[in-house]
């Protein structure tokens, strides 16, 4: 709190604060609850960070309102990833502009029914809190087979598929979904997103039957980007 009110007093507010959830004194939630309440538009983007399995605190700092949050250890490219994400690239590298169309580009669609798919109850709040705030409608399932179920009773835009979920995963969950598609004709676009994004994943994903890819953590521009670009070759 003392750093941020000398950064904000200097005219140079910090952009961005990395909060470890867990601190002796005052805890990572508290923190996050104290900057809230004091630092109004000075507010930095928060990136909550845990060591602990499962995401002690997270939750509670979702309601907060975080940006995001990290497992540690931190590898430099998921934090690099993850600042790209709450700041935007622009901020990350002044040199570089966005493309017009990229983080915005969904604005052109109107409101969406989506179904997402993501076993991580964290990583599910997290893409359901960046969608709604587009003015999306986002409808969950925890497993490739809850996933199936509720695209046969109900529907969708688009699906966002998580590759690895127990009971059934991403890649058979959307084979499944292209097979029952055989009967109508119909086709939902399916975007694919892997936290292990390695060669030939891309490939795999879209032999499977998935439109397009994204790897984790979801990079907000990538996201919207990507369901831009299936959703315009689908004409939904």
């Amino acid at each position: 709190i003392d750093r941020l009110n000398e950064s904000t007093k200097s005219g140079n507010p910090a952009p961005v604060a990395l909060v470890d959830l867990l601190m002796p004194g005052m805890d990572g939630c508290e923190l996050i609850e104290k900057i809230n309440e004091n630092f109004g538009v000075y507010k930095p983007k928060i990136i909550a960070m845990t060591s602990s399995n499962p995401a002690v605190g997270c939750e509670k700092c979702l309601d907060l309102g975080i940006d995001a949050y990290l497992r540690k250890p931190l590898s430099q490219s998921v934090l690099l990833n993850t600042l790209v994400m709450v700041l935007g690239p622009d901020r990350i590298n002044p040199a570089k502009t966005v493309e017009q169309g990229d983080a915005s580009s969904l604005d052109l669609f109107r409101p969406l029914k989506i179904l997402l798919a993501e076993d991580n109850p964290i990583n599910q709040k997290m893409a359901k809190l960046i969608l709604e705030k587009k003015g999306h409608s986002v409808t969950t399932a925890e497993n490739g087979k809850r996933a199936i179920e509720k695209f046969e009773t109900e529907k969708f835009d688009i699906i966002l598929m998580d590759v690895q979920m127990p009971e059934l995963d991403g890649l058979d969950a959307t084979r499944t979904i292209r097979q029952l598609e055989a009967r109508t004709g119909c086709r939902i676009p399916i975007v694919a997103m892997t936290a292990h994004a390695v060669k030939g994943d891309r490939e795999m994903c879209l032999n499977a039957g998935m439109d397009g890819y994204v790897s984790k953590p979801i990079s907000r521009s990538e996201l919207f980007e990507t369901m831009r670009k299936v959703i315009s070759k689908a004409n939904v």
